[in-house]
């Protein structure tokens, strides 16, 4: 028995901008997976026209890549056109082998019908321990549940799940950041949401939002990645206002927006510079300093995450 990834392609290791209402449009049709096969000729033009747009989504190429080294056979299932996959295929993973392409012309039962890989493959050669790698679409967990697969339901999950992925705030990153913010916003510090990190004069977990501290009581304050862990930031920026003296310094380091999503437990998203300078301004800081962090991801020095620190005005 054969030890396979079944692996979704459009959402899942890349992102096309393909013109879907255009599609429909032409087709009649209300979901363009209904499209009749006689008409397949006009998602492949839109597909084609789409290519110079198309992006492979973060950690795919690597995913793929320690996919093939751990001995999974490479099955990419998909409604995309064979033509765009191929294409795409061979611009964003050279390198990886793949053993078939289960595209839109080659596939008789949309997903979640699981015959159309059992036809293609054969029920008798899927071992227990492949599974299906797709996006939040349900058609992928329900062809994951009728194959009896474990499903993973991004790129990203999959690094993790698989144990793939290392961790992106290295202690080198920290080191940086950390640096960063004494340099600029040293003095008699706070530290808010430090975790296990406890590098300030003093380090509190929680209460972010309720801090117990006096008013103007520290020369610095920094939150350390814990921002974007706080679902009422408005008041935790707030507080840090408060118990800074005047002309204190407010050192904040949030992840950058391409970085932010691998980490679930984020409660905001977006373009975080955008809504901290906001905030900020509005709550009486003005800008400082400011410059960005890398880390080593996906064999590739990426940037990571943006310091910035601020002065408390009267």
């Amino acid at each position: 028995m054969t030890k396979y990834a079944f692996v979704d392609f459009d959402g899942t290791l890349v992102r096309l901008s393909v013109d879907y209402d255009a599609i429909r449009k032409v087709t009649g049709v209300q979901r363009v997976h209904d499209t009749p096969r006689e008409q397949f000729h006009v998602i492949e033009k839109y597909e084609l026209e789409s290519l110079n747009k198309a992006v492979a989504i973060l950690e795919s190429p690597r995913l793929l890549e320690k996919l093939h080294k751990d001995g999974y056979t490479i099955v990419i299932v998909t409604l995309s056109g064979l033509a765009v996959v191929d294409i795409l295929m061979r611009q964003f993973f050279p390198n990886i082998p793949v053993e078939s392409i289960l595209a839109r012309e080659s596939v008789m039962h949309y997903k979640p019908n699981p015959q159309h890989i059992t036809q293609a493959i054969g029920k008798h050669k899927i071992g227990p321990d492949s599974i299906v790698i797709g996006d939040s679409d349900h058609h992928d967990g329900e062809l994951a549940l009728a194959l009896h697969l474990k499903w993973f339901e991004s790129v990203s999950i999959a690094m993790k799940g698989l144990g793939y992925r290392q961790p992106l705030h290295s202690n080198a990153t920290y080191a940086d950041e950390l640096h960063f913010l004494k340099m600029f916003a040293g003095g008699y510090s706070l530290n808010v949401g430090c975790g296990k990190r406890e590098d300030g004069d003093v380090n509190i977990d929680g209460l972010a939002t309720c801090l117990p501290y006096k008013d103007e009581q520290f020369e610095a304050v920094w939150m350390i990645h814990s921002l974007e862990h706080i679902l009422e930031r408005h008041k935790a920026i707030k507080e840090a206002w408060r118990v800074l003296k005047p002309g204190g310094r407010f050192g904040i380091i949030v992840p950058i927006p391409e970085m932010s999503h691998f980490d679930k437990t984020h409660v905001h998203a977006g373009e975080w510079t955008d809504w901290v300078m906001i905030i900020c301004m509005a709550a009486r800081f003005e800008v400082y300093a400011d410059r960005h962090f890398y880390c080593v991801f996906d064999e590739q020095l990426r940037k990571f995450s943006h310091g910035i620190v601020f002065t408390r005005l009267r």
